[in-house]
């Protein structure tokens, strides 16, 4: 038998990884943080056509994202190329995805 150790979690915890999935309930922000995984170096019309959804609908999406923290941009002229930010978000859903395919 394995003992587990405690995760021990405060109110700020609790509220700030309800936020961060809260971030993720639809499909489109999971599938935007898949294709920047792929390729770091990514336009917003470039996510759009990997997604499937219109520029304004992933840049909106994209703001959301960034307002989190999971995201970041950095201007090239006039054009903004994406990257994931922070690298725990992409090991959360590799880590979830097992979970969820076999239930």
């Amino acid at each position: 038998m394995s003992v587990r150790e405690p995760i021990n979690l405060s109110e700020s915890d609790i509220e700030n990884l309800t936020k961060a999935f809260q971030i993720l309930s639809g499909p489109s922000r999971p599938r935007i943080i898949e294709i920047l995984a792929q390729d770091e170096n990514i336009t917003v019309s470039g996510i759009a056509k990997g997604v499937n959804l219109s520029i304004s609908s992933v840049s909106h999406q994209l703001s959301k994202l960034k307002e989190r923290g999971f995201v970041g941009a950095k201007k090239i002229g006039r054009k903004a190329i994406y990257r994931i930010e922070d690298e725990c978000i992409q090991a959360i859903l590799r880590r979830a995805t097992p979970h969820v395919r076999y239930q």
